[in-house]
């Protein structure tokens, strides 16, 4: 050692011969220790695991080090509890003490994940890749994306092992992530769910903790689980400075810049300015339980163009400054159209606009869809679309329609369930409660088990014998685009004979109210099993909510709140078709339920 400290490392490393020897002696020596060493493959975990995420915006200093201030925070908790999906096994996966985030399930050394509202599965990690795969179909939520998922590919750079939690574990370093890798048993570093990749050099995405059955695993061994971090809401007001140019350096009048505040699946609008004259804008807000902002423009792509979020001071006399130049500035009086999918067994999707500039807005436009139906509403126009090729349009009073093409994906998930609970309501039959598909390019073929086939879609069918019969539906989709198929099959008890079923639609069930437009609500997910959400118009007060069973006997109630969102558990609460009744303030609406 003493020979190497009379020389600088850095000057030594500039001699090809000293670092290709280095470089051999490394790559030996990693071979020497690996090769006398066993590792086996860590599973991904199954059980009462927490990931906490965490954003910090990097705020560069003169004369000082940055300074990294905590903007973000997301806590998700893997349960325990199991789900179906498709006839696999999944875990569900939770924000902790919070809304549904996804359901995870490990395939060998793949680990797979199927987002919320969504049935098709994609690959979240690969631990048995070589060096040079590229792996597709991956789901990444990406910080240069506003933290919202995209469906890429990775290329496979480097693949090595480190102690980590206790145990070797391996690592899979990609082309161009500088840093991001995923971690066997762990996930991302750069945070579960997320993408490996940096967004910007103002930002950082980190992997905070990982636990497993309340001991830490990441990012050291510790018999504790992760803490669970929450930030201080920013209760003052903020001041937002904004500024657009052209790319030759002139003021864009008239164009909308969009403030938010979080990012990704916990983001959440916070107002829309216009510019003035000058092409700025000064105002303020009160950000509340967003501890960060983030701002953005259209340009005449229809892209969005994203000023780096940036973490608030704990300071009454803090302001944000946010400033674009657009080589491509759209037209102020355009509208960029997106739709989501919202509840993929029914079908359901939600229809959103945003204005480019301060166009002259209809206060109530006109929504114009491929096939014949027309609605007048804002934006959020939620409906359900057939499989297939789809257009739909708005008209806000400025110039022609904007219109926009998609394909809506069909969903062959059969289901079925036997219900307990209301079968008094139907003579004393057997009820088994099934959603209909959308559309006309769905077939039907149900095995009743004792020999009979039925290809209706609500069949009505009689046993002849007593005893244990094997009942299956297969649903299949085929357009000449793309086509699937599932079955799906359940073992049943007739205690007597000639006993007959039916299969029911519940959403034949009439029980709508008559009710004023801005006080309509949603439900999701419809079926439910332990919790749904019920949402609705903001400035109504929600007072309270009922279940009942068909027969009009009352189940169960909870107070409401004023949030325009709540969550309703369904502990204990029997298989079967109930009613939900929410009254408001000046009204009352009553939509069916199913609980599975």
């Amino acid at each position: 050692m003493a020979l190497f400290q009379r020389i600088s490392r850095n000057a030594l490393m500039k001699r090809p011969l000293y670092r290709s020897t280095i470089m051999k002696i490394n790559s030996i020596l990693l071979f020497l220790i690996f090769s006398t060493l066993t590792v086996g493959q860590i599973p991904f975990p199954s059980t009462q695991a927490i990931w906490v995420n965490t954003v910090y915006s990097i705020l560069e200093q003169q004369g000082a080090p940055p300074q990294h201030l905590l903007s973000q925070v997301e806590n998700l908790c893997l349960s325990d509890k199991d789900t179906i999906i498709y006839g696999k096994k999944y875990k569900k996966l939770r924000v902790c003490a919070g809304p549904y985030r996804g359901a995870i399930r490990q395939a060998g050394q793949r680990v797979y994940f199927i987002p919320p509202g969504a049935y098709l599965e994609y690959i979240l990690y690969d631990f048995g890749v070589n060096i040079g795969d590229v792996i597709s179909n991956v789901y990444m939520e990406e910080a240069s994306n506003y933290g919202l998922p995209v469906i890429g590919q990775l290329e496979v750079e480097a693949i090595d092992y480190a102690w980590i939690g206790g145990e070797y574990r391996k690592r899979i370093h990609f082309q161009g992530a500088q840093g991001g890798r995923w971690i066997e048993g762990v996930g991302c570093t750069r945070g579960f769910l997320k993408s490996p990749f940096s967004s910007n050099l103002s930002v950082l995405n980190k992997l905070e903790c990982m636990s497993e059955n309340d001991t830490s695993r990441y990012p050291v061994l510790s018999l504790h689980p992760c803490n669970l971090p929450t930030l201080s809401p920013v209760n003052y007001y903020v001041d937002i400075y904004a500024e657009v140019k052209n790319g030759n350096g002139d003021p864009l009048p008239n164009y909308a810049v969009y403030i938010g505040g979080g990012s990704g699946q916990g983001g959440e609008p916070l107002k829309k300015l216009i510019t003035g004259p000058n092409g700025k804008i000064h105002d303020s807000l009160i950000p509340g339980n967003t501890p960060s902002l983030y701002a953005y423009v259209y340009d005449c792509f229809a892209e969005k163009v994203m000023d780096f979020e940036i973490a608030m001071a704990n300071t009454e006399s803090d302001s944000t400054h946010f400033k674009f130049v657009l080589t491509c500035p759209g037209d102020t009086c355009d509208v960029v159209l997106s739709h989501s999918l919202v509840d993929a067994d029914a079908s359901l999707f939600r229809f959103e606009y945003e204005a480019v500039g301060d166009a002259p807005q209809s206060a109530n436009p006109t929504w114009t869809f491929s096939d014949g139906e027309i609605f007048s509403g804002k934006s959020g126009i939620e409906r359900i679309v057939e499989p297939g090729n789809f257009t739909y349009c708005v008209d806000l009073g400025c110039g022609p329609s904007t219109c926009q093409n998609m394909y809506a994906d069909p969903n062959c998930r059969a289901e079925f369930f036997l219900d307990t609970v209301n079968s008094i309501v139907f003579n004393g039959n057997i009820i088994f409660w099934k959603n209909t598909k959308p559309g006309t390019q769905y077939s039907y073929e149900w095995n009743f088990g004792d020999g009979a086939i039925s290809n209706s879609t609500y069949p009505v069918h009689s046993y002849s014998a007593s005893g244990h019969y094997n009942i299956c539906l297969t649903i299949t989709y085929n357009d000449g685009v793309k086509n699937c198929t599932h079955t799906f099959c359940d073992t049943i008890f007739f205690e007597k004979a000639h006993l007959t079923f039916q299969v029911m639609d519940p959403a034949l069930i009439s029980v709508e109210d008559p009710l004023n437009d801005q006080d309509q609500y949603t439900i999701f997910p419809n079926p439910a099993s332990e919790e749904f959400t019920i949402s609705w118009n903001e400035h109504e007060k929600m007072i309270r909510v009922l279940l009942y069973e068909i027969n009009g006997h009352l189940v169960r109630e909870w107070p409401g709140v004023a949030e325009g969102k709540q969550i309703i558990r369904l502990d204990d609460i029997p298989a079967g078709t109930y009613i939900i009744k929410a009254i408001m303030q000046d009204a009352a609406k009553t939509v069916p339920l199913i609980v599975e």
